[in-house]
């Protein structure tokens, strides 16, 4: 009856899990209730489905990374999740928090990127070097983002100017 109020999203859960995997189980804000959320939300999509029992552990393969993890407690909750009254925690709730992580992984790794590409900018100490052998590598480095790009053109040509005292490169 609750389905019906609530209908699931249809993703395959091999999507559901390629996206829990950006989810930190064991941060600020990750505690008992984000645990259960996270069960109740892959409950309530899988439940009922051939997919039920691969739910139910890529639920405990999730939380077993948790330092704060109590295994006796999955299948006792798994179980009494159909059996909750009022709005049930769907996938949507996951897929949100999931993808907003996955977001700020992929900045970490772009910035990640950008501060080690300047690091080499800035080591470098010879402008011949830098518009020839330096640049030439980074250009090979550099992501399609126009973002990083504009950055690392603004960093190449800040340390040219004090390498060589000129604004032409």
């Amino acid at each position: 009856a609750l389905l019906a109020l609530s209908p699931r999203c249809d993703v395959p859960l091999s999507e559901s899990s390629d996206l829990l995997s950006y989810v930190d189980n064991d941060g600020i804000g990750q505690d008992y209730s984000f645990w259960l959320g996270v069960g109740m939300a892959l409950h309530h999509e899988y439940s009922g489905t051939p997919d039920e029992a691969a739910a139910l552990a890529l639920w405990k393969s999730w939380g077993n990374a948790s330092n704060k993890n109590d295994p006796k407690q999955y299948d006792y909750k798994w179980e009494s999740f159909g059996k909750l009254r009022g709005q049930p925690t769907t996938l949507r709730w996951l897929l949100k928090i999931a993808h907003q992580s996955k977001q700020d992984a992929e900045l970490a790794q772009r910035r990640t990127v950008l501060d080690e590409m300047k690091a080499q900018v800035l080591a470098c100490e010879d402008p011949f070097e830098l518009t020839g052998g330096v640049a030439k590598k980074l250009r090979g480095l550099m992501p399609e983002d126009p973002i990083v790009l504009a950055e690392m053109v603004a960093c190449l040509r800040s340390r040219y100017k004090v390498l060589s005292g000129s604004d032409v490169m």
